[in-house]
């Protein structure tokens, strides 16, 4: 068993490099304050969203992901406010983030606006003692809580129906410990809106990852109905296709799933796929 254990970890984590990976998040369009700072604020006066991520259901250790964000628009001194927790448990590993946004959204002409944000956090990493003892003593992981910080800048453009970001994450290299440090990652993201809010609109989304040399490029497009109703299809290079259905109820409340159908090796008889749901809050 502890063979098993020990062979499982080096394949959960050697993908790392061991550097501390920012979570993938299928519904990354409800993520934005999470890898963007320069969006927080920009859209709504209030908006919240929680996210529960299970990715590679039936393997064992895989990641388990829940998000909570929370940004306001401060309209008199043009700016945005926020909060974002991160919990993830993957193999080994317990690790959490807390992090404070902060945006200035400057007006330019006819409806153009370029914002400029920045994030700045604490994480913790916690090895479990089960997985720890499945591992040769020399390679063992030091064990209790251990602290890093994290800080993010980011640029978002917003005009009518068009929106575009770009952000660099974990921008502190600081070593949370020796086996896991902070690895920047690079972020870019765009979307248009087509259609009329009370009909059918189409938006097609391009989002781009980049760190160490690793690369993922979800494509995605969304139908939404009278602003209610919405069908998602996005597919994610080399790892997954992906279905999301939601409703929005009064305007201001969203519930979403989505699943995604693995296509990488891990397809073949061991991952389930991943499943996420989403609950989120817009107040204009």
């Amino acid at each position: 068993m502890k063979n098993i254990l020990y062979i499982l970890v080096l394949v959960l984590f050697s993908m790392n490099g061991n550097s501390q990976q920012d979570p993938l998040y299928g519904q990354f369009w409800n993520t934005q304050q999470r890898f963007n700072p320069a969006y927080t604020g920009l859209n709504n006066r209030h908006e919240a969203h929680a996210l529960a991520r299970w990715q590679w259901v039936g393997l064992y250790g895989a990641p388990e992901t829940q998000l909570i964000t929370y940004g306001a628009k401060l309209e008199k001194i043009n700016s945005g406010v926020g909060l974002v927790y991160e919990h993830e448990n993957i193999g080994i590993s317990d690790f959490n983030m807390l992090k404070l946004n902060y945006a200035y959204h400057l007006k330019l002409k006819k409806e153009h606006i370029l914002s400029f944000g920045l994030a700045a956090g604490l994480n913790t990493i916690r090895y479990s003692e089960e997985w720890i003892s499945a591992i040769p003593e020399a390679s063992q992981p030091e064990s209790g809580l251990n602290f890093g910080l994290t800080s993010d800048l980011g640029i978002f453009y917003s005009f009518k129906k068009f929106n575009a970001g770009f952000s660099v994450t974990q921008l502190i290299d600081s070593k949370s410990t020796s086996y896991y440090t902070e690895s920047r990652h690079f972020y870019f993201f765009s979307g248009y809106t087509f259609g009329k809010d009370d009909g059918f609109q189409i938006r097609p989304q391009v989002f781009l990852r980049f760190n160490n040399g690793y690369n993922a490029i979800d494509l995605n497009t969304l139908l939404t109905y009278q602003s209610k109703y919405l069908l998602g299809l996005t597919y994610r290079n080399r790892d997954f296709f992906g279905l999301t259905g939601g409703y929005t109820f009064k305007k201001r409340y969203n519930l979403s799933y989505s699943y995604e159908k693995t296509v990488s090796k891990l397809n073949n008889g061991i991952s389930g796929g991943s499943h996420e749901i989403h609950l989120g809050f817009t107040f204009r």
